[in-house]
């Protein structure tokens, strides 16, 4: 009896050990897997914000499948995956991740049928020009004031403020250059308040414009920041990405043309940029948006032009 006790006993630890060594095999295989996506998200240039949103999906959808082989994955994996997230918003934004991963493994006849929900798009949080003062007022260090000024005259993303090069900004010229979304560059004026506080602040021997204690500011630690100086000037529910809504919705209002505004934020696409229209006076709203129509119009008339002229 104690030998067969024995026997079992030997069993059970060789199993465990078995499933030990499974669990690491497959964890490996996983990680070569987020590797390659990861590496090929990199090339396509994506933000470091999508690499990790990205690659914290697609883990999550591998450790629920039973097989790791892409070829062998059926949509229906991946729609059982789905139902199991909360809220639509949150769903469409793992859907992205799973449709761009299949897409860059070659199996866009699965990416094309990933289902996205559609959800109510909201509307950008921005805040009055008095409430940009408060904020203003409420930074207790030129750091502080160059986080907030900097990022709402740019128009920045968090990540682009981090990533700020020293030697992409232009003190004599007024003008900063960005690395943005899809590794676009686009040069962006900046504003003779923002030029005089990155000279008293920016160390050009340094390759960064930010650091923090343990060398380049980290852009959580960006938006750690703010929240401290959001909540000094008593300004509640706002977050860093709110600078960028604010500075769009500032210039509208002061009757800009919503195509300067679409080049300031670095959109690719003009409808990106229309949302901002939401929040404006009905009268100013229709004024922009026939101001954008009529420009439209007389680049596709030149268009139209030119190509009669190559014809003829």
């Amino acid at each position: 009896m104690s030998e067969a006790l024995i026997s079992a006993k030997e069993r059970t630890e060789v199993d465990e050990g078995s499933e030990r060594e499974s669990d690491e095999e497959r964890g490996e295989q996983i990680d070569k897997i987020l590797k390659k996506f990861r590496n090929k998200l990199i090339l396509e240039g994506k933000s470091q914000s999508t690499l990790r949103n990205y690659t914290y999906t697609l883990k999550k959808f591998l450790q629920n499948l039973e097989t790791l082989e892409v070829y062998e994955i059926e949509l229906k994996d991946i729609e059982e995956f789905l139902l199991e997230i909360e809220g639509k918003r949150s769903m469409a934004r793992h859907a992205f991740a799973l449709k761009s991963f299949f897409k860059l493994m070659d199996r866009r006849e699965i990416s094309e049928k990933i289902p996205v929900p559609r959800y109510q798009q909201k509307l950008p949080h921005w805040l009055k020009k008095n409430e940009f003062e408060k904020l203003k007022a409420a930074a207790e260090t030129r750091r502080e004031l160059l986080i907030i000024q900097l990022g709402y005259d740019a128009a920045l993303r968090v990540s682009e403020l981090a990533d700020l090069k020293c030697e992409n900004v232009d003190l004599s010229e007024g003008y900063v250059t960005i690395t943005g979304k899809g590794g676009y560059q686009d040069t962006i004026p900046i504003s003779k308040e923002t030029i005089n506080l990155l000279k008293k602040s920016m160390d050009s021997k340094k390759e960064y414009v930010l650091y923090g204690s343990k060398g380049k500011m980290h852009p959580d630690t960006i938006n750690k920041i703010f929240s401290k100086i959001a909540e000094r000037a008593e300004l509640k529910d706002i977050s860093f990405h709110c600078l960028r809504h604010s500075r769009a919705t500032h210039l509208l209002l002061e009757g800009v043309d919503l195509a300067f505004v679409n080049k300031l934020l670095r959109h690719r696409r003009l409808d990106t940029t229309s949302i901002y229209l939401h929040l404006l006076p009905i009268d100013l709203k229709k004024a922009i948006e026939s101001q954008s129509v009529t420009k439209k119009d007389e680049t596709d008339n030149k268009k139209e032009t030119r190509g009669k002229e190559v014809s003829e």
